[in-house]
């Protein structure tokens, strides 16, 4: 019998990840939760906001090879300090910005600092939880995410700026990352070896149908993403104008896809642990639905109920409980022997560049043709297929490996 004492370098390391993850996602949708009032402020069009998506973006990416060379030299640990560092920084710099352009370039490089520190919270949490629990433990790292940064965020962010304006709003987001570090660090193990007899230094060896693994985790990765962005960016000016609210009524609103998203993040990945198929299939399936509903509520302007409106908004949230699937578990399992960390860049990559930079960048682009109801109902689609499509060929990917071999991960 596994002692309690056994299980607390994972519960220490996924309570002290959830703190400064949830953070540094706090941090990064601020700008999205405000961009129609910094836009407003440096005189740009609505088209050209989907350059901060972008920039951000790219930030992450570039963040991610950083933190690949920062290894070689620093410590998990070390990397969590260099880069919640530099992302508080940046953030509070960038209130002082003269212009779009300087501001974007500032969010960049909190991009940057950003993702040097949360694949290593992931690779803390992989190494200090075995497979039978790593679902579940990557699911709690994430729905800090969602916590923070998709239900907390846009109430705090919408009430300052609506009493003192986007500068002060990105400072809270920003300050945030302060208060969090030193509590995580606090919290975290000094010494985290990996679990069981897995080399996490080498180079990864995958198992059978891991390549197909990191496949679907990417798609997955880019959908959810774009899905993430277009909701924290668009949602509260599409609730502005089709329900005619206040900028902190529809943040409240908003907030409602922060409590689906935040549910998701626990219970789908901690499904997963039973079937990870049927998970991604549950949390797509009802995305789709009712993003359906309310991009075809908002297209047609039907006056709906505000508690409809925020269930659906809710239910639309469920659909990032793919995420923390995407970019931790699905690649976690398609690794045999070798470093986790590796094959989460794959799909971490495809989420930023795509689903987080060029995918919104085009999204944001044509949203005075389309609108935003418009893409709604187009990643609604897109999620149909993922569940539909995406789902089942996850299931016959996981029978490629021996059920009855041990540590195999559910299909």
């Amino acid at each position: 019998m596994t002692s309690a004492s056994s299980h607390t370098p994972g519960i220490r390391t996924v309570a002290g990840g959830f703190l400064l993850y949830g953070a540094l996602f706090t941090d990064r949708l601020a700008p999205l939760f405000l961009a129609e009032r910094i836009g407003d402020h440096f005189d740009v069009e609505v088209a050209a906001l989907g350059l901060l998506p972008f920039a951000i973006a790219i930030g992450w990416t570039i963040g991610l090879g950083a933190g690949r060379l920062a290894g070689r030299r620093l410590s998990l640990r070390q990397r969590l300090w260099v880069g919640g560092s530099i992302t508080a920084v940046a953030g509070l710099a960038s209130t002082l910005a003269p212009s779009f352009a300087v501001f974007l370039s500032i969010r960049l490089l909190g991009g940057v600092g950003a993702n040097i520190a949360s694949p290593a919270l992931i690779a803390l949490v992989v190494r200090a939880t075995p497979l039978h629990r790593r679902g579940a433990a990557l699911g709690v790292l994430q729905s800090s995410t969602r916590v923070a940064g998709s239900f907390l965020g846009p109430i705090v962010l919408t009430l300052v700026v609506a009493a003192s304006g986007w500068r002060p709003a990105i400072a809270v987001a920003a300050a945030t990352i302060v208060l969090a570090l030193l509590p995580t660090m606090a919290l975290l193990p000094r010494q985290i070896g990996p679990t069981g007899t897995t080399a996490m230094s080498r180079p990864p060896t995958y198992r059978p149908g891991g390549g197909r693994l990191i496949a679907i985790a990417a798609v997955t990765a880019v959908l959810t993403m774009l899905w993430l962005v277009l909701m924290s960016q668009g949602g509260v000016p599409l609730l502005e104008r089709w329900l005619e609210l206040e900028v902190a009524a529809a943040g409240r609103l908003i907030a409602w896809f922060g409590v689906g998203a935040t549910f998701a993040a626990v219970a789908i990945p901690s499904w997963s642990d039973r079937s990870r198929s049927l998970a991604l299939a549950v949390g797509s399936l009802t995305t789709a639905v009712s993003g359906g509903v309310l991009g075809v509520a908002a297209l047609l302007e039907l006056p709906l109920p505000l508690p409809i409106v925020a269930a659906c908004i809710g239910l639309a949230g469920i659909g990032l409980g793919g995420l923390p699937l995407a970019i931790s578990v699905l690649p976690a399992d398609a690794v045999e022997q070798g470093d986790v960390d590796r094959a989460v860049e794959v799909p971490i990559i495809s989420a930023e560049l795509l689903g987080g930079a060029l995918l919104p960048a085009v999204a944001f682009a044509v949203i005075t043709e389309v609108g935003m109801a418009g893409l709604i109902l187009t990643t609604s689609a897109l999620f149909l297929l993922l569940a539909v499509i995406g789902a089942p060929l996850l299931s016959r990917t996981y029978r490629l490996n021996d059920p009855v071999r041990p540590g195999t991960a559910p299909s």
